[in-house]
């Protein structure tokens, strides 16, 4: 009895300062979340956007583009309009890309990507795609990007017949990258809380370098996804922008550059004596330091690449550079556009 009572007053004895370490830990916790939730009311601009049916259920991809469409996208901040377009798309849901004498256009330029390619904000004219059209009208550009896409997507659509979509039987296939692609890939925690939960969950089977399809991240992992999305209601986490895994591992790094070397060998098999190029795009202005994640494997894989000097996009006014504190705006576009098409007359016979 006296040994259960002197354990029994250890415990109490304990219990006080640790009663009081998690107390200040949860009241330091409370506040921090207090006041990150006055400064994103202060200084966080409140946006608005309104594009009903732009975004449709892919069964493959995750989402995509309605078929056939003109959609309109009105995007306020503030209270305050920033844009106001209307996205046209083709039979397969593909953005319409308007060139002139596109039946005297003799190769095709093929482009993949994200919202930054699809030209989220900006016209049908003025989408990179298009602008790529008018500073090399040799091309017919096929814009295949979609807002929200990753590698996986990417590497998805190389599986599809888009060799049905192009008219032309040689050319350049464009896969432009931003740092993004990696964690919308891995399935981060900010892709998947706003838009990605439903996105395929591609991994390396193990001891290789054979990506695997383990349905979407949802179902893959699903107390993942239900921790990402409890997480995500932190208004600390929320004003910081702070999102999960902080960096990519080494395993979700390969796995991207795999997905992009068989997108790679899947387009030539497709299109014999035909470019592949991956365009680091200097999205945001930010250096691409996010490009190093997978350059190693890149260099490896022999994947050709052209890293657009950000300092190009630098010399337009930001007002002009952006449509809404992100997306490039067409004079952007207009001048990366303008380096692609140098690039692919520099390297037309080693590409």
């Amino acid at each position: 009895m006296k040994k259960n009572a002197g354990t029994a007053g250890v415990f109490r004895r304990a219990g006080v300062p640790l009663l009081l370490i998690v107390g200040s830990i949860l009241a330091v916790t409370a506040v921090v979340e207090a006041v990150s939730f006055v400064l994103i009311k202060l200084y966080q601009d409140k946006t608005v956007s309104r594009n009903s049916g732009l975004v449709v259920t892919d069964p493959k991809l995750g989402t995509a583009a309605p078929p056939n469409a003109a959609i309109r996208d009105e995007y306020f901040k503030k209270g305050k309009p920033v844009f106001d377009v209307t996205y046209h798309t083709d039979a397969h849901g593909r953005r319409v890309v308007p060139v002139d004498a596109p039946l005297e256009r003799g190769k095709f330029a093929a482009f993949f990507g994200c919202s930054i390619t699809f030209g989220l904000g900006v016209e049908d004219r003025d989408t990179l795609p298009a602008c790529f059209g008018r500073a090399a009208p040799e091309y017919m550009p096929y814009n295949f990007a979609y807002q929200g896409y990753g590698t996986q997507q990417l590497y998805l659509l190389m599986q599809q017949p888009v060799e049905q979509e192009i008219s032309q039987s040689k050319g350049v296939c464009v896969y432009v990258y931003f740092g993004g692609h990696v964690m919308r890939t891995i399935g981060a925690m900010r892709p998947v809380n706003n838009w990605a939960r439903d996105y395929p969950c591609f991994e390396l089977q193990a001891g290789t370098e054979t990506p695997v399809c383990r349905g979407t991240f949802a179902s893959a992992h699903p107390w993942r996804c239900m921790m990402y999305g409890m997480l995500g209601k932190s208004q600390t986490l929320q004003y910081t922008g702070i999102t999960l895994p902080l960096s990519p591992g080494t395993d979700q790094r390969r796995l991207v550059a795999v997905l992009i070397r068989d997108s790679m060998n899947m387009f030539k098999a497709k299109y014999p004596g035909s470019q592949f190029l991956v365009l680091v795009h200097p999205a945001h202005c930010q250096r691409v330091t996010t490009f190093e994640w997978i350059q190693p494997w890149l260099d490896k894989f022999k994947v050709p690449y052209f890293v657009c000097d950000e300092d190009l996009v630098r010399q337009v006014p930001f007002e002009k550079r952006t449509v809404d504190g992100g997306h490039p705006a067409p004079l952007a576009n207009e001048v990366v556009a303008r380096a692609l098409a140098g690039w692919l007359e520099e390297h037309k016979e080693n590409p």
